[in-house]
């Protein structure tokens, strides 16, 4: 038995790929489309055309995911080291800034006027204005004399006694 499958009468070729095309002609049985595209080749070749580019675009794709993660991976320590370069820049410029001071209320309670249209409009507020000006001018001169009342009693405070008076020859 052996004898006949080893010394059969077939070419070598052709009992060397019957083990292959076997089992492929067999799934072909069962799939009548891929069947039907081995023996239209055009169609074939133009299926096969769309799979390469398709495939080409998917591993494009992943090419571009990959270098993007690379290049955040790479980056990410240079941009954590820039982070505290900065922080610690702010932090030791803040000693150093002056502080600024929150600007006092107005005691004006007019509203806030809507933009200008008309010569009207024009009229209200500059009316608006020169009493807000008036306003802050009184509370000008309010903080005037307040510095002058305050620099007078400290004037005051921190001048010597005069030495008494002595009797001058007449």
């Amino acid at each position: 038995m052996m004898f006949d499958r080893v010394f059969d009468n077939r070419p070598f070729v052709e009992r060397l790929l019957e083990p292959i095309f076997t089992p492929l002609q067999e799934w072909l049985a069962v799939h009548p489309l891929w069947n039907w595209l081995l023996t239209h080749p055009l169609w074939l070749l133009g299926l096969m055309v769309l799979m390469l580019f398709l495939l080409a675009g998917l591993l494009g794709a992943i090419a571009r995911l990959t270098e993007a993660v690379w290049l955040a991976i790479l980056q990410a320590p240079l941009r954590l080291v820039q982070l505290l370069f900065w922080v610690i820049v702010k932090l030791l410029k803040l000693p150093f800034t002056p502080r600024v001071l929150p600007a006092m209320p107005s005691r004006s309670t007019s509203a806030p006027v809507p933009p200008l249209g008309n010569q009207l409009d024009i009229q209200a507020r500059l009316t608006v204005l020169l009493d807000r000006l008036d306003g802050l001018r009184q509370e000008q001169d309010e903080l005037l004399q307040e510095v002058r009342s305050i620099l007078a009693i400290s004037s005051e405070a921190v001048e010597p006694p005069s030495p008494p008076l002595e009797k001058l020859p007449r």
